[in-house]
């Protein structure tokens, strides 16, 4: 492993997560020729699983613009809103 790559900070929430990478180079982080970069990944990025979803094209252009204007990355966004919408769904219950 390379000594001069960067130490990665500790993040509070998934958005601080999202703005640190949009601004910051993977590769002064990691090596990317080293056969353990893939355990690096899971151990810092976590094990997420992915879900396909259907959504109408004027939707996915009004998240995608929210998105670029609150600069943050889609996927970060919509985990925000739903994480939003089942915690006021929670306290309905």
């Amino acid at each position: 492993m390379n000594s001069k790559l960067k130490k990665i900070p500790k993040f509070k929430s998934d958005e601080e997560f999202g703005e640190f990478w949009l601004t910051h180079d993977l590769t002064d982080y990691y090596d990317l020729a080293s056969a353990a970069t893939r355990t690096q990944f899971v151990r810092v990025f976590g094990t997420k699983e992915s879900l396909n979803i259907l959504l109408p094209d004027g939707l996915i252009r009004q998240i995608q613009l929210r998105a670029k204007s609150e600069d943050v990355p889609v996927t970060v966004l919509l985990a925000r809103y739903l994480r939003e919408g089942l915690a006021k769904r929670r306290k309905s219950a």
